[in-house]
């Protein structure tokens, strides 16, 4: 499944990342998922959220430098192996991987993966049986 994801670029300090989930529940935007990397003084905050645009625009209304990416949202069983089958299927398909961040719910992981070609990327997905 395609996602759109919100980035957000924000200082390294602390409260910053507070502040952001702060902003999206006071205008009821529900955060579903989200990885955070930092560098020396600025960091990526990614998040996926319920309403993208009413995420962008209030995160724009904050004076935050925000954009939009397409990813792909994967489900696989809650077992071990599973991302593993995942990441080969990727790996033998060629699929080079700019970044993941993953979360599981009960017996259910999803995998969040941006890849540096999203097409490609997709068409291996579904060849094999992920999308």
């Amino acid at each position: 499944m395609t996602l759109t994801q919100v980035s957000v670029f924000i200082e390294n300090k602390p409260g910053r990342i507070g502040e952001i989930i702060k902003i999206l529940a006071d205008n009821d935007i529900n955060v579903l998922a989200f990885s955070q990397s930092d560098g020396k003084d600025f960091g990526i905050f990614r998040v996926i959220v319920n309403e993208v645009a009413k995420a962008v625009k209030v995160l724009k209304n904050a004076s935050l430098a925000v954009m939009t990416t397409e990813v792909f949202a994967i489900e696989c069983p809650n077992t071990t192996g599973s991302l593993a089958k995942i990441l080969g299927d990727l790996s033998e398909g060629g699929v080079s991987i700019d970044y993941m961040y993953a979360f599981q719910y009960e017996d259910i992981s999803k995998a969040i993966i941006r890849a540096k070609d999203m097409v490609g990327c997709r068409n291996v997905l579904k060849k094999c049986g992920w999308e």
